[in-house]
């Protein structure tokens, strides 16, 4: 059997590394399309309504003022009744039977008043928060919000009697800003769907390659596999030839694959017919930053990593780089100084060719000409690691 067909049958025995890097990363891509991206918001109907939340007031002062912020709050958000008894309202709290608990203390509406008159500071709610902290918190806003009007109008009229007071305020607080509901057509096609997937296999292909071709390499490289290859009439460049085509042939069939699920994902088989050109060069890109982890793979392999080394380098080395490719966070979100380090890596320029090509409305030669110089400088990452790569397999064979 050749050297070639038992590097396929090496990477077929290890069907757990194919379904997971292969074909799990790819499914993640896909599910990434829909929620990083997502999709055209469902807007209600009936336009908008105000979030209640469900609470619990306790009314300790029963006065006309907490009353009426009784009143206000029962037209604002769904009030439950819970008995003023340290155990129940804890209970209420920890089984979620309430966001949150608005303890009104004895002499609230006193104090309010006393407060806005001599210009000092309002007298506080007692609140608790439950499991949904955003629900508590805007229950407790709406609260002071309805003080702060209750003082606001005391100060501005200091002869005017709590029922003045509160008729203001209900008047006040009657006004609402004008809504109006502007339903908006996302700007995502095809074209940035496929754009976002072939960033995110970055990934994807750097773990899979990185992990099958570097398994396969280590394989070849065993004591007992070099000692029958050397007693073998094959030569030794023949024999590398073949073990680097093997699994170059494993990496194609790995873009081959993330392709063919990108261009089915993004919806952008129609774009073949209408922007050949775009598409064809970007999946060339990816083809070309796939021969990165391909040298990466053989370098480690060289340098005696096994199995688990290889699962280790392609899952940090496969996260860092797609992050710094602008996989997981636009890069222009980013600060300067990781930009600057993002160009040091083999994805940001392959981000940088498929962005350019696939937001093109037409091809150009000055498009071609900055994605040819994009390509070129994925290679050289290639060419980098490869070099590497032989000349440490040159010094072992010399030791």
């Amino acid at each position: 059997m050749s050297i070639c067909k038992y590097a396929l049958l090496i990477a077929r025995r290890h069907p757990f590394y194919l379904s997971i890097y292969v074909v799990f990363l790819s499914a993640m891509g896909v599910f990434m399309i829909g929620t990083t991206l997502g999709g055209d918001a469902a807007a209600p109907e009936d336009g908008v309504e105000s979030y209640q939340s469900q609470i619990a007031l306790i009314d300790r002062d029963d006065s006309k003022l907490s009353r009426a912020l009784r009143d206000y709050m029962q037209a604002t958000d769904e009030l439950v009744d819970v008995e003023d008894e340290s155990f129940a309202l804890q209970d209420a709290l920890a089984t979620s039977q309430v966001d949150a608990v608005l303890i009104i203390p004895e002499g609230f509406g006193r104090e309010l008043m006393d407060a806005a008159h001599a210009n000092d500071e309002l007298p506080a709610l007692d609140v608790a928060f439950g499991d949904d902290i955003q629900a508590s918190v805007l229950a407790a806003l709406r609260a002071e919000r309805w003080a702060s009007l209750v003082a606001a109008e005391a100060t501005l009229d200091a002869d005017a009697s709590e029922q003045d007071v509160l008729s203001a305020v209900e008047e006040d607080a009657s006004h609402t800003a004008s809504i109006e509901l502007v339903q908006t057509q996302s700007g995502e096609t095809p074209a940035s769907k496929l754009e976002f997937y072939l960033r995110f296999s970055s990934y994807s292909i750097t773990s899979s390659v990185v992990v099958v071709a570097g398994v396969v390499f280590a394989a070849l490289a065993e004591p007992e596999v070099r000692r029958r290859q050397l007693a073998s009439p094959v030569s030794t460049w023949s024999q590398g030839a073949q073990a680097l085509a093997g699994c170059a042939l494993l990496t194609l069939l790995v873009c081959v694959w993330v392709a063919l699920v990108g261009l089915t994902a993004s919806g952008a088989w129609p774009m073949l017919a209408d922007a050949p050109v775009q598409v064809v060069l970007s999946l060339l890109a990816l083809f070309a930053f796939a021969l990165t982890p391909f040298s990466i793979a053989y370098l480690l392999s060289q340098l005696g990593l096994r199995e688990e080394g290889l699962n280790s380098v392609a899952n940090i080395g496969g996260m860092v780089m797609s992050f710094l490719g602008g996989a997981w966070v636009s890069l222009s979100l980013l600060d300067e100084s990781v930009q600057a380090v993002a160009r040091f890596t083999p994805t940001y320029w392959m981000g940088d060719a498929i962005q350019m090509l696939l937001g093109a409305s037409q091809v150009t030669p000055e498009l071609l000409s900055a994605v040819a110089l994009d390509i070129g400088i994925v290679l050289l990452f290639a060419v980098a690691f490869a070099s590497v790569g032989f000349a440490v397999a040159r010094s072992r064979r010399a030791a």
